[in-house]
Parts: C-alpha cells; structure tokens; sequence
C-alpha cells in the first residue's frame, strides 16, 4: 500500500515528525515500511507561467515563439507544441534546470531566435509517458509556483506492507488512523457531501441475493461535466501508481485511495430501464470489460445488471458499455458492500486482479460504504458542476457491531505483564473501540471497519502492539524437561538406515509426498491413488502411491548435468487406498546407476548392477537391523 506523507498531513498533525520517525513508528506498530521514494526529482526552476501570444516563427514553419510570464517576469520560448494557445497555463523551465530525463536547459538561439527556456510536456518532467503535447495546467493554477509545491512532488511515499487480515489498512486514512491511536492525535475525518433525503428513489435498486451483496448505495447526478481532474487529484493519482482518466473516475479512484473503498460510476443513460439489480450471472452471459477484455460468467458469479445485460462484474471490474466518458452528462454512482468470499472466486476464475478486487476480497465494512459514497459526491459536485438528485441506499440486515469480553486478568497472564484497566481502557478508546468497564472485564463493542477483531485474544494484541512490543519484558521459559522420553522405535531404525546407506556412499534424496499426474505406476490390483482436496499445483493433484517416480525425477535432473554416477536412496511415506481405507507406510527407495567404484590407476571401475543393490538390502536386514535377509 503506497501512502503520500503529505497526504497523512490531511487527517492527522504528524509535522512534528520527519519521515523516517513516521516509518519507526509504523515499524512499531507491525507495519513495515517497505520502501521509501520521492514522486519525481524536478528542479525548483520548473515553475508556472502563462502563455500571453504566440507567433510565427520567422525562420521554421514547424516552431513557434511564445511570450509567457510567470507573473512578474515575461520570457520568450521557442516551441514546437500544437496543442498550446493563449492564456494556457504551461510548466516553464527556466535557464539552469536539469530535467529528470537529463536534459540541461539554457539560453540559446533556436533558428535566429533566443529562447529562454522550454514548455515542458509531461513526460519530459516524468510524471507519465505523455510525450504529445505541453502539459496544461489547470486554470487556477497560481503563477511563478514551483511544480513541485503545485503537484506535491516535495513529497515522501511509504509503501506500506499491509497484512492480508487488516483491509481497514489499505488507505491513507486506515494508516492514519494507526499512527493516531499510537501517538494519541486527533483523527480529522475529510468534508462530506450529506445528501438529502429524496421523495422518491430515481434510480431504481434490486438485490437479489442479498447474502452476497449487503449493501447498495446508488447516487444520481445530474448536468456533469466529464473534464480532466484538478491538478491535486492527477498528482496524488499519479504518485500512488494510478493513471488519471477523466474526472469522474479519477475521483473514485482518489477516494480508494483515500478511505480504501472501491466505488464504480455508470453512465445513467446507457442503464436499460434506469434500473440496477445485483444477481448472479445467466450461464454464458458475457461482459466485455473497461480492460478490453471479453469474459464468459459463469452462474456463481455476481453481477450488476440493469434490466438486460450485466454492466459490472461485481467488486472486480466494470463493463465498457456503460462507463463514464467524455459525452456524459447523467451518472450513477456505486458503492456496496460484496461477500468477500464471492469477489475472490469470481477474481480468480475470471484470473482478474483490480484495486476494486484485491480490497473486496479482503473484505469491506458498512461504515466505509456509506462514508466513501458521501465523499465521493462532494468531490464530484465540487469538480463536475453536477447536481445532486437522489440517493437509493439498498440493505436487507443491517449488521449487528461485534462484542468481546476482553479479561483484565487473562490479558496481564498472556502478556506476562501487568497493565492497568483504566490504560488498556485509553488504548481501546483510541482506536475507536467503544469499552464498558464491567468489575475487572471490559465489554468491547467493535466498530464495522475491524473485520479482524473476533476473538478476545486479538483484543490482547492490540493492546501489545499499541503499547509496544519492546515495553513487555523477555523471560525466560520455566517449563522443566520430563525426566523419561518417549520411545520412537521407527525413529531408531531410521537413524540405522541412515547411517548404513551414508556409509555405503548413498546421498538421502528428500522429495514431496505429491504424485505428478504425467508418471503413471502399476498399482496394485485394488488399489486407488489417493487425491489431494487443495493442490499446490495441477502437476501434483495425488498423494505418491510409490517412492520410485520421484527417485527417477532425481536420476533424471542428475543425468541432464552431466552427473552420471549416481546412488539415492529416499525414507518416506507413500499412500494408497483400498475401497474406504487409506494406508499410509514406511517406504525405503534405493536406486544406482553408473559407476559403483570410480577409476583408478591400479583398477578399472565397476558398474553397479542388480547384485550390488540385493548385497546393500541383505547387509542392512541382516548385520544393521539384525533381521533375516
């Protein structure tokens, strides 16, 4: 998870810590930062001018020249962009500025004609790839600013390794919220639009299974603008991986960003029916999706429909037919809770992976749903000139908030130290756990976003992790060793076994106990291989029925590096089932080839041969394991 240090800036006051402090402190808490990274390495003189005429140049058909000013100062450009006019605001490079691509600027005469500086585009600058044009800026762009203040390139990324049972954590306000709990800061929650509650729902919402999607909020604005996005929102999208699109899906891409829950915007006119129902798909229903791509669905995946045909699948991936684009004037706007179980599925068969789906998977809360729909719609209203009209928010069960009976006394026990109820009531209390002190127990009520707290037990190790691991004291263990051990007679056999073969010159060979489908054995007459629930793998779907087809993989590898004087042998346990009863052995596998004894210059070497194994096994059973041979 990549999260902008400026951005943090906006939910809580951590200025009085640098970076570095920040990454320790996430360290702390069972974060790790992974890596840390400036956005892009643009000199202070790439500053913002505006572009007041520009004229022919007199000597090339091709370039033009330009009079812009930064506000103060005026500066003739020589440029070779089509795409500038104007009153366009440009990112001018001043004499003096190295670029991230290397280029050095400086004053110089381009065709008899002095040019004090470049327009830059915004791959010169590597912000993206965009070589066609001057990068625009933004109207309100203010004059003689540095890019780097304009687009917060002065900024410091952290990518954040986030574990996969705390989805609360895949935003920049869930990291925020940590460090707020740790060092006792004010969370400062970002402005909402509250919408008003409409006389009738315009946009008609249906959830058909209800135990796959909980909840659905559709949002309907009306006279949108589909625009490029304000430079803030392109910057941020950028420096956390993101391309910028238009405005409409930038901002539900800023507010993933933001609050960490997806969010889908359709085009209100391309609904059949004005009408959304969250089903399963028909069989051999088909989506082409936003990446081009077409998928055939299945009867167990979810979709959201309007009245014929799927327009998303749901929490992974949207349809082309019905996405926001340029001619959009009327938009809805999604924002639901799915069954993570389902998202994972569909993902996975689809062999799909979004933002939308690696965050759906983990799991989405209530509160996020309804809270991310509210931001979104202020963004929206505030960077498309639409109109607010209605708000449809579907749910059949509203969730009940978990509690836990979190024990004062077990919690001192398991953490081998003694911590006052009314501290771990404060630690509780800041990470937004609402706690009521009940004689030494405490009832905690878990608010939605913590789908990771079920048990008591994670109640204690959030009260660890906030006071820190390095506050509770190492002791040592006082456990005594039994005076007797138990008798593992295989185990000394083995250790025999051992001990004869190394000493015989055999290497031990340690395979799986999984049987690669391409080996086909004789099994026994009545006998089945035995086949695995969950394979690691479509090559290793049985349990091995025979220690011997791994063996001849390990002559085989040996073979194809030129190794040809080889002795394996393999202890291991091999599996078969006769009608309901599985059998699980003791196996020894041996198996030689090439030279028994190596060259040397008073004799010959010696092949190894059938006799050479029968005279290994019958040594081993009879002098070794005192058996008859």
């Amino acid at each position: 998870m990549k999260v902008s240090y400026n951005w943090l800036k906006e939910f809580i006051p951590i200025e009085p810590y640098t970076p570095a402090q920040v990454a320790e402190i996430l360290l702390s808490i069972g974060m790790e930062v992974e890596e840390m990274t400036s956005p892009a390495s643009v000199p202070d003189t790439v500053i913002s001018a505006r572009i007041k005429t520009i004229t022919k140049h007199p000597n090339a058909d091709k370039l033009t020249v330009c009079s812009v000013t930064d506000g103060t100062t005026d500066y003739q450009i020589v440029c070779g962009a089509k795409n500038i006019n104007p009153g366009d605001k440009v990112p001018l490079a001043l004499p003096g500025s190295k670029l991230p691509n290397g280029m050095e600027i400086k004053t110089a005469a381009i065709r008899g004609v002095e040019s004090g500086g470049m327009l830059c585009s915004s791959k010169e600058l590597a912000l993206d790839n965009d070589h066609s044009g001057i990068l625009i800026l933004p109207g309100d762009t203010v004059l003689g600013k540095t890019l780097n203040e304009l687009m917060e390139l002065d900024d410091v990324i952290f990518d954040v390794a986030v574990y996969p049972n705390r989805p609360d954590c895949l935003s920049i306000m869930g990291i925020a919220r940590e460090i707020a709990a740790k060092l006792g800061l004010n969370l400062k929650l970002p402005e909402i639009y509250n919408p008003r509650k409409p006389e009738s729902d315009l946009v008609g919402v249906e959830i058909a299974d209800s135990e796959l999607c909980g909840r659905y909020i559709a949002s309907y604005l009306t006279d949108i603008q589909v625009v490029e996005s304000p430079l803030k929102i392109k910057s941020r999208l950028i420096n956390h991986g993101l391309r910028p699109i238009n405005n409409v899906v930038d901002i539900t891409n800023y507010v993933l960003l933001e609050l960490g829950h997806p969010l889908h915007a359709f085009d209100m006119e391309k609904l059949e029916g004005r009408r959304i129902t969250v089903r399963k798909a028909a069989e051999n229903e088909e989506v082409l999706a936003l990446n081009n791509n077409k998928y055939k669905l299945s009867p167990d995946m979810l979709v959201i429909a309007d009245a014929k045909n799927p327009q998303a699948i749901a929490g992974v991936i949207g349809a082309q037919g019905s996405g926001v684009v340029s001619t959009t004037k009327n938009m809805v706007l999604e924002s639901a809770v799915f069954k993570p179980q389902s998202v994972r599925n569909t993902a996975k068969m689809l062999n799909i992976s979004t933002d939308a789906s690696y965050r759906f998977e983990r799991g989405s809360s209530w509160e996020a749903c309804e809270l991310s729909a509210k931001r979104a719609l202020f963004l929206l209203l505030q960077n498309t000139k639409g109109t607010f009209v209605s708000i449809n928010d579907t749910f059949k069960n509203e969730p009940v908030p978990r509690k836990i009976i979190l024990r004062t006394k077990r919690l001192n026990k398991v953490l081998g130290v003694q911590v006052d109820k009314t501290e771990i009531c404060g630690i509780l209390l800041k990470l937004h756990l609402q706690v009521e002190p009940h004689d030494d127990d405490l009832n905690v009520t878990i608010p939605a976003h913590r789908l990771d707290l079920t048990e008591e037990i994670d109640l204690i190790e959030e009260v660890a992790r906030m006071k820190g691991y390095d506050s509770i004291p190492a002791t040592a263990i006082s456990a005594r060793i039994p005076d007797y051990a138990m008798e593992e007679p295989l185990l000394g056999v083995e250790n025999k076994i051992r001990n004869y073969m190394s000493g015989q010159g055999f290497s031990e060979a340690v395979n799986y106990s999984f049987y690669k489908n391409h080996l086909q054995l004789a099994m026994p007459e009545g006998n089945e291989i035995i086949e695995i629930a969950n394979p690691l793998s479509k090559d290793v779907q049985f349990l091995r029925p025979s220690l011997l087809p791994a063996l001849l993989g390990n002559v085989e590898h040996n073979l194809n590096n030129q190794l040809k004087n080889i002795k394996l042998y393999e202890l291991g346990k091999v599996f078969r089932k006769n009608g309901l009863e599985i059998k699980e052995s003791n196996y020894l596998g041996i198996i030689v080839t090439g030279d028994i004894l190596p060259t040397v210059w008073k004799a010959k070497s010696v092949e190894s041969d059938y006799y050479f194994i029968s005279g290994i096994v019958q040594n081993l059973l009879s002098e070794e394991l005192n058996l008859p041979g």
